[in-house]
């Protein structure tokens, strides 16, 4: 269990040395929200950030190597604005987070980044001083996402669409609370 706990604070550790500067945001709050729509998976992830120091204007998504292949569309908007944002698309970057991994801080549990994380980034349309705050908003559509289950059924038999997803979402930021909601 020591051998546990020191490995845990040595990546602490070791992930605060690796982070670059864009690390000056904090997630107050994520909500997402999964529309079951049938062959098409809709989600809307809402992060509500806050700006860690003067001049913060370039905030970072990430996607679970499951998202990215299933993702179709994608967008981004400050909430309230009609103009999307800019996404910059990083792929499978190792340039947010240390070669072998690193800590998302989430308020229930500690999760492992794996490196199939692919990374995309926006410009906000005004840089955020210290303790600034915006609404993100990413909007995305997933397609071959769900899939049916039982996978073969008879012609009487009952058959429906299984979707899985993780239940946080990742992000190279602290983030203080987390909530997903299907509908």
């Amino acid at each position: 269990m020591v051998l546990h706990q020191s490995w845990l604070h040595l990546s602490t550790i070791v992930l605060g040395l690796a982070l670059p500067s864009w690390a000056s945001f904090e997630n107050t709050a994520v909500v997402r929200s999964i529309d079951l729509g049938g062959s098409l998976v809709y989600a809307t992830t809402t992060y509500n950030v806050k700006a860690l120091e003067d001049g913060s204007n370039v905030y970072v998504f990430a996607l679970t190597e499951k998202e990215q292949e299933t993702t179709s569309w994608m967008e981004a908007k400050v909430k309230g604005h009609s103009a999307p944002l800019s996404l910059e698309n990083h792929g499978l970057s190792h340039e947010y987070v240390p070669d072998l991994m690193a800590l998302v801080w989430c308020a229930v549990a500690q999760v492992i980044i794996s490196s199939a994380t692919y990374y995309y980034s926006v410009a906000l349309p005004k840089a955020l001083d210290t303790n600034q705050t915006a609404n993100l908003v990413l909007e995305t559509v997933q397609t071959h996402a769900a899939y049916p289950f039982p996978p073969e059924a008879a012609q009487n038999d009952r058959q429906t669409l299984m979707y899985d997803t993780d239940l946080f979402v990742l992000s190279p930021y602290k983030t203080l609370v987390q909530r997903t909601k299907f509908k």
